[in-house]
């Protein structure tokens, strides 16, 4: 059986090949590895690097002026925080850096 450590890692590779990919405006190679990612992070259940490959996939239907599938996952990327209870923590943690700038 997978680790979820090597999982995570892979998903993580694989959402960094995809953004690199929609800012080289290669959009077919950024989609099947932004979805790679999403699935990844998705079967371990890290609920805020699903927020990050989400909204990754909402910036890459922006890139592609697709503004429509752009809203829509900005939409699932939010509601994914509300499901898990992190987004308490994530307004903590962000509270905790800019008191630190």
């Amino acid at each position: 059986m997978v680790s979820e450590g090597y999982i995570f890692d892979e998903a993580t590779c694989y959402l960094r090949l995809g953004q690199i990919y929609t800012i080289k405006e290669e959009f077919e190679k950024a989609y099947i590895y932004l979805q790679k990612a999403l699935e990844g992070f998705r079967k371990i259940g890290f609920y805020y690097w699903e927020k990050i490959a989400l909204s990754s996939l909402a910036e890459f239907y922006t890139a592609k002026n697709d503004y429509k599938n752009a809203l829509k996952y900005t939409k699932i990327s939010d509601k994914i925080l509300e499901k898990s209870g992190e987004k308490k923590y994530i307004r903590i943690k962000s509270l905790f850096i800019f008191q630190k700038i």
